[in-house]
């Protein structure tokens, strides 16, 4: 199941949480949607959380007190590469040619783990990062991806 709608991702009718839910959320921001997640799924096994603006990155490490939560400080693309970018300490960080810093991009197959759940605001970067997580989409756990609906 592929879908965004913006504000409060996971709460959906349709989504049927199960205990043990694994999440990655690409795009942390501000931690608030991990938190949500949290909230609506107690019973989660564990959560990675990527984000390359460092600023943001750090304005959201309160959420690993929760437990079995990780954070990471890389942005997510198609390519294993230092790629340039525009940090603002807000929503609307992204890979950008005309960056102010640069950043280590990772694919998502590279996390070599299996979640339940994908969930990506990344500003534009989403359809490379679809492209570099094929393998981990193949996997038969993963019921549910959240892509953001800037695609660029």
């Amino acid at each position: 199941m592929v879908f965004r709608d913006g504000l409060h991702d996971f709460y959906h009718d349709f989504l049927n949480y199960n205990s043990h839910e694994r999440l990655i959320q690409c795009g942390v921001f501000n931690g608030l949607t991990i938190k949500e997640f949290i909230d609506i799924c107690p019973d989660y096994e564990w959560i990675i959380g990527i984000e390359a603006d460092f600023s943001n990155y750090a304005n959201s490490m309160w959420v690993t007190s929760e437990r079995d939560v990780r954070l990471m400080y890389n942005a997510v693309s198609d390519k294993r590469e230092m790629v340039s970018f525009e940090s603002t300490g807000t929503g609307r960080s992204k890979i950008s040619n005309n960056g102010n810093g640069t950043v280590l991009a990772i694919r998502g197959d590279e996390l070599k783990c299996k979640p339940t759940m994908i969930q990506m605001d990344i500003e534009g970067a989403e359809m490379r990062a679809l492209i570099a997580s094929r393998d981990m989409l193949k996997l038969p756990d993963i019921t549910t991806v959240f892509p953001s609906s800037t695609f660029e």
